[in-house]
């Protein structure tokens, strides 16, 4: 990480936290405990900054990092289970046995919410419509091809937490079951066939996804960034439907070309003229360049699976827990399970070679917010904890019962962090009890 870098998010974190402790929280630092939850691949230099920052500036008396998906796997009462975090940059799967991490077999993937806004962006610029500031109705007013300017990043952000949504695709089994029983080759051949249509091309792909799907098409208000006047996107009933299998297809997904585009600033400020011009001139090798050999997040999974002992597979599989702002996603964890019955079930003969010690595994599928959802008495109420709060509420719980990891006190401190990579404290940090 780059010194420059460094610094400047040592800066913002400073305001970030101020602002925190002494307008939203009104508490003194010094007389509060911190729990960090945090990933375990967060590199080591991130925490000795927040470690500084935390001691030195705020004064705070002991921290103590825990890994955000053991947090969020106690909001369940469990202790052992298999947390799948989707986030926005990457997914990491970690299987926990008895409360303790196993970090040596984590698998992760930067297919996460970030590529579900690069792919929405392809979409929209090339199937989506504005229909501009008008008196006449939506159906006789001019549609026109979406500006990339219009396409902000709130925007984004709000489209994908209210339009789109997962589905199993209308040619494949809704509702597979392991195993197969009524009808013995509805399993193998359904899946097969969307197999089939991961194989096609881009343009095959976009047709068979908009002759397939039965999502209506919604005309969706936004606000002009230039001149703040009101008009309407028309966004294809297809891409809401279809705009998230990009997580679920895997490497797959690369003919899906992605515009090359900057996602992240679309302000029209005047730092970005020293910025490269491929938000004006965009090209369609995005996703080619950094998704590519990317796994989805179902093959991610049984990556995991792979790697624990063969006795915790089954424990692990039958307590999945996803956690994460991308799993909220309407139809998520069902689109999941059915990519996972897919690959089991109907594998191609590389899945077949590498996944064969877990099929037997297919029938012990299920989510831990399922089950929840699965009981008589909580049929008409969803599940207790969203998947984006789980972490910070498995972290108050900690607080809150007195529990505790590896804690740094203040006195100790002398720049160096806990960390399962390096083991302990760092012996000339530490002092003996």
């Amino acid at each position: 990480m780059a010194k420059g870098n460094l610094k400047q998010m040592e800066d913002k974190l400073k305001n970030l936290l101020h602002d925190i402790y002494f307008r939203l929280l009104l508490t003194d630092p010094k007389s509060r405990k911190v729990i960090i939850c945090e990933s375990p691949l967060v590199p080591i230099v991130v925490k000795q900054t927040i470690a500084r920052i935390l001691f030195d500036y705020f004064q705070v008396p002991s921290l103590s990092f825990v890994p955000i998906h053991l947090m969020a796997l106690m909001t369940t009462g469990l202790t052992t289970g298999l947390v799948i975090d989707c986030g926005h940059l990457e997914t990491t799967t970690l299987p926990i046995y008895s409360a303790r991490p196993l970090i040596p077999y984590i698998t992760t993937t930067s297919l996460a919410g970030q590529a579900v806004t690069r792919r929405l962006v392809t979409l929209l610029l090339d199937h989506g419509r504005l229909i501009p500031p008008s008196n006449l109705h939506l159906s006789l007013a001019p549609h026109v091809p979406i500006p990339i300017s219009v396409l902000t990043p709130l925007l984004l952000e709000e489209i994908k937490t209210r339009v789109l949504f997962c589905s199993v695709s209308s040619g494949s089994n809704t509702n597979p079951s392991y195993p197969p029983q009524s009808q013995p080759t509805s399993i193998s051949s359904t899946p097969q066939q969307q197999r089939r249509h991961d194989a096609l091309n881009k343009d095959e792909r976009i047709e068979s996804d908009q002759t397939t799907s039965h999502a209506t098409d919604i005309h969706f208000p936004i606000q002009l960034p230039t001149t703040q006047e009101k008009a309407t996107l028309m966004i294809p009933g297809w891409i809401r439907e279809h705009a998230m299998d990009i997580l679920f297809e895997g490497n797959d997904e690369s003919d899906y070309a992605c515009k090359d585009i900057d996602i992240g600033d679309h302000d029209h400020s005047d730092d970005d003229t020293n910025k490269p011009t491929a938000t004006a001139a965009t090209t369609t090798t995005g996703i080619q360049q950094d998704y590519e050999f990317e796994t989805g997040i179902a093959h991610c999974i049984l990556n995991c699976l792979r790697k624990v002992p063969a006795d915790l597979r089954k424990p692990m599989i039958s307590s999945l827990l996803v956690v994460g702002g991308t799993a909220l996603v309407p139809g998520f964890q069902k689109k999941l399970k059915h990519t996972l019955l897919m690959i089991l079930h109907s594998p191609t003969p590389l899945e077949k070679a590498r996944y064969a010690s877990l099929a037997g595994l297919a029938p012990f599928i299920q989510f831990l917010d399922q089950q929840t959802l699965d009981d008589q008495h909580q049929q008409k109420s969803g599940p207790i904890f969203k998947s984006n709060v789980r972490g910070w509420i498995g972290g108050s719980l900690m607080g809150s019962l007195k529990l505790s990891g590896e804690e740094m006190v203040k006195e100790k401190f002398n720049g160096t962090v806990t960390d399962w990579s390096i083991g302990q404290l760092s012996s000339q940090g530490a002092e003996p009890e």
